[in-house]
């Protein structure tokens, strides 16, 4: 983890315990869309006391887990997705993780490759904008 979220996740505060964290990162051209990176970050700040949207999380909720059987999920590929997910539109995802960046997020959490993702450069953005904590997650290497 970089410093910033080290500092941040140590501090043994009340503030803490309702940070709501939003989690932004690439997906697109990804395997399976970086799920499991999301997913596995997801766990460890809750693990922290962080209150983590996962927008992984959402779209397999809202989509249901047939999402996650599919070609276009298999290689990260939006456009096949859309195609073998008939009620999947990235508009709609990308207006629904944006409202809540605006209505409930604190901060955001930015994974590896957010430079090279155009929804996450969006995101951070957004929240820069409305004044959130940025935090920029980095794997341990212990």
């Amino acid at each position: 983890m970089t410093e910033i979220v080290t500092k941040i996740l140590t501090k043994q505060t009340k503030q803490l315990k309702s940070l709501k964290v939003y989690l932004a990162g690439p997906m697109s051209g990804y395997p399976e869309f970086n799920f499991p990176l999301f997913h596995s970050v997801t766990t460890e700040l809750r693990k922290k006391g962080l209150d983590v949207f996962n927008p992984a999380g959402k779209d397999v909720e809202d989509y249901g887990e047939d999402f996650t059987k599919t070609e276009g999920y298999k290689t990260g590929n939006n456009t096949k997705q859309s195609e073998e997910v008939e009620s999947f539109n990235i508009r709609d995802v990308l207006a629904k993780d944006m409202a809540w960046i605006c209505q409930h997020a604190d901060a955001i959490c930015m994974l590896p490759g957010w430079e090279r993702s155009k929804g996450a450069t969006a995101e951070l953005a957004l929240a820069k904008a409305l004044g959130h904590i940025v935090m920029f997650w980095e794997p341990r290497n212990d």
